[in-house]
């Protein structure tokens, strides 16, 4: 999918009958988005699993939360720029990042000045097994509890108001699909990815362990095949 679909896409599936629902979930969720941030002449640079500067690089808090995010959009000075995802940690830590992520768990916080970068290969980041992120659809997810390409019904997430990428307002339909993970995503946890917005939608996401809410793990094999084609990179045979 391009950016422009991915930006200006529906959200209008129906709401599950009984029989798809087949597992009762409760969890609760917390959101990520791209980060945006300036390129700077004298900063951290971004560097690949083998070290290698990738040519921007960033202001240490910049970096930082970048890092926590795991997806940042880089512009120069020109107004041009890229889209870099996380793609490992390194050896070498180039920053202390724990002042900006004084929510994380330990091992979480030390591993972020260790971030490691590469080109993203979705428009608004790549998240597991090469999946690309899609604004409002993709949820980050422990896959010991919610495996990868999984749809979920989100009932309180039906009718949240949303303003896409393309600026156009649409109500959310209530499906998410598991197309990410991340270190501190454990158990009943997911990440709502919230594309190019800092903003949360829906009441259900509290970012709070006591916040649990009821969801279903569906099976729906139209619901399930346009996610999937929705999350698929346009560079995978699969």
């Amino acid at each position: 999918m391009s950016k422009d679909q991915l930006s200006d896409m529906d959200f209008d599936f129906a709401k599950p009958t009984d029989k798809s629902q087949v597992k009762a979930l409760h969890p609760w969720a917390t959101f990520y988005h791209v980060y945006s941030a300036e390129s700077k002449d004298e900063g951290l640079p971004l560097l690949d699993m083998n070290g290698t500067e990738l040519g921007p690089q960033l202001s240490e808090r910049d970096f930082c939360k970048a890092a926590i995010e795991g997806t940042v959009r880089v512009v120069n000075a020109g107004g041009g720029g890229a889209l870099y995802n996380f793609v490992g940690r390194g050896g070498e830590s180039q920053c202390d990042c724990s002042p900006y992520a004084p929510h994380l768990p330990d091992h979480v916080k030390e591993g972020l000045g260790r971030t490691r970068w590469g080109i993203s290969g979705g428009p608004f980041g790549t998240g597991a097994e090469g999946m690309v992120l899609v604004p409002f659809r993709s949820i980050a997810v422990d896959p010991q509890y919610i495996p990868y390409k999984s749809v979920i019904y989100i009932p309180s997430a039906r009718g949240s108001e949303l303003t896409l990428p393309s600026g156009r307002r649409v109500r959310h339909d209530g499906y998410v699909y598991a197309a990410d993970s991340g270190e501190a995503i454990k158990d009943n946890h997911i990440d709502v990815f919230c594309g190019v917005s800092d903003k949360p939608f829906g009441s259900f996401i509290t970012s709070n362990a006591t916040g649990t809410f009821d969801a279903f793990l569906i099976e729906d094999d139209d619901v399930a095949t346009k996610l999937a084609a929705l999350h698929r990179n346009p560079g995978s045979t699969q």
